[in-house]
């Protein structure tokens, strides 16, 4: 009833600019459900955390053997105190650098799964709001919450801001220098 009563009020106050203005409201809809169930089976939250996941074990990788380096290195018999010294400083240096460039992605990680649902929510309303000043609609309207009782088809806009949200994925995921291919395709064609 609520709802109801807010766009009857939000109809009211467009209905007088309408008739004494040559600017037209147009109105869509959206079927935000099927929207959020399309970008669900691969938002780019979950492509931020695997990727940030292969990023920590290509670091656990190549500490692994660097580590097994220095230890080879200073297992030198010829080596002086110096060059040991010289060594270890680099060894120590190399982890201080490491262990700072690991945590820096279980913090990327630990804040795309805090908040998930917040990026997700911001990917869609981002999705939705350039399809709508793409196609100059003034006002969305979910399908299913808002009682519209009619609506003509040219006006819902659910498959275009899918097929945005699918190419805003993948320019994110270009722009990340993340691949599609790996992170984002096998998902959504199950």
């Amino acid at each position: 009833m609520k709802k109801r009563f807010i766009i009857l009020l939000i109809f009211i106050a467009i209905l007088p600019l309408n008739i004494f203005s040559n600017v037209l409201i147009k109105v869509g809809v959206v079927d935000l459900k099927e929207v959020y169930n399309f970008y669900m089976k691969r938002t780019l939250v979950d492509i931020g955390i695997d990727y940030y996941s292969d990023q920590i074990k290509l670091l656990d990788e190549d500490y692994n053997n660097k580590m097994k380096e220095f230890e080879q290195r200073l297992s030198n018999p010829n080596l002086t105190q110096d060059q040991k010294n010289a060594i270890i400083s680099d060894r120590n240096s190399y982890i201080d650098r490491y262990q700072k460039r690991r945590q820096y992605f279980v913090d990327l990680i630990n804040d795309l799964k805090t908040n998930k649902e917040k990026y997700i929510n911001e990917h869609i309303y981002f999705c939705i709001k350039r399809v709508a000043e793409r196609e100059g609609y003034s006002i969305i309207l979910d399908k299913n919450d808002s009682k519209v009782l009619y609506f003509a088809n040219y006006v819902d806009l659910t498959n275009a801001v899918i097929e945005f949200l699918k190419s805003y994925i993948e320019k994110n995921c270009r722009d990340s220098k993340i691949d599609v291919n790996v992170y984002y395709y096998p998902y959504i064609n199950n």
